[in-house]
């Protein structure tokens, strides 16, 4: 459960940090220019007697996603519980048990230390540009999917590997298990105990955007569903590996504006 005991930080200009580091805040923010991540990009010189060409191409990947999907899928996900390490870092623990699945030998105090961007500076801020908070305070508000898209594309930038981090966010039902189907667990945003949604407003940034906020917002792993039984199989960060009702879990996915990302 997120907590909200830092509101009345908003508007002050506080401590900038990209999670673990002390850098100031200009050298932060020139760190995270330098570091955005791009698709690769392979370069072909041509060299003559009298002039040399470069020739750029840009090679995008896409998911290779299953035409018609099965009745019943479950992929098999091992579990991270984000306590007590991370008593507000579930968008973080399930991005890293979604790394684990993939094969990256990666701690959620690794990815939450060195590759998610946070800040208290909600002032600036909304939860679509940055964990507010940190995952390892009680105070902790949390992040949306593009915030996970970057912490992702950073960690695997460093592995050279091609695989990138996708924001699915506004996608339907049937996109989302497609996905699963096709061997990508997808994160997505929900409430804890599928609990109805109830938003107020968070805090309001300098430029007058309003960030609206739920309590109980919670992030988890989807791995699996059966249409049939009515139900879908998620790694849970507070709860382990747990079944929801699917109708349910859809309904408050939509309530909570369709927010999700995975890797492919």
């Amino acid at each position: 459960m997120k907590q909200s005991g830092f509101l009345l930080l908003s508007g002050m200009a506080a401590a900038f940090l990209f999670c673990a580091c002390t850098a100031s805040s200009d050298s932060l923010a020139t760190k995270m220019e330098q570091e955005v991540s791009s698709f690769p990009v392979q370069q072909i010189e041509q060299t003559t007697a009298v002039q040399t060409t470069v020739v750029t191409t840009t090679t995008e990947r896409t998911p290779q996603l299953l035409e018609t999907i099965p009745e019943r899928v479950v992929l098999e996900v091992e579990p991270i519980f984000q306590n007590p390490e991370l008593p507000t870092g579930c968008e973080i623990t399930s991005l890293t048990a979604l790394l684990q699945y993939l094969g990256f030998d990666v701690e959620k105090e690794t990815m939450a230390n060195e590759y998610l961007f946070c800040t208290y500076d909600t002032a600036k801020y909304t939860l679509e540009d940055a964990y507010v908070g940190t995952p390892d305070a009680e105070d902790g508000f949390g992040c949306y999917a593009p915030v996970l898209v970057d912490a992702a594309d950073r960690y695997l930038q460093t592995q050279n590997g091609e695989q990138k981090a996708i924001d699915l966010t506004g996608s339907n039902e049937e996109t989302i298990c497609r996905y699963v189907a096709s061997g990508y667990p997808v994160v997505m945003w929900i409430t804890i105990g599928l609990y109805d949604v109830y938003e107020e407003l968070g805090w309001t940034t300098e430029d007058g955007e309003e960030v609206m906020w739920c309590e109980l917002e919670h992030c988890v792993l989807l791995h699996g569903y059966d249409k049939e039984e009515d139900t879908v199989y998620v790694c849970d960060p507070m709860n382990g590996d747990v079944t929801y009702d699917m109708e349910r879990y859809f309904q408050i996915y939509e309530d909570m504006h369709r927010r999700a990302m995975t890797i492919y």
